[in-house]
């Protein structure tokens, strides 16, 4: 099971994985990304 840390970490680098692909291919594809 994960803890609470483990879900932070991987919640921060979904969203830091989410900011680069926004800054590099616009808001659309980084929604379609992640759908």
């Amino acid at each position: 099971a994960l803890n609470l840390r483990d879900a932070e970490e991987i919640t921060t680098g979904l969203r830091v994985e989410f900011c680069r692909i926004n800054g590099l291919r616009g808001p659309s594809t980084a929604n379609v990304y992640l759908s």
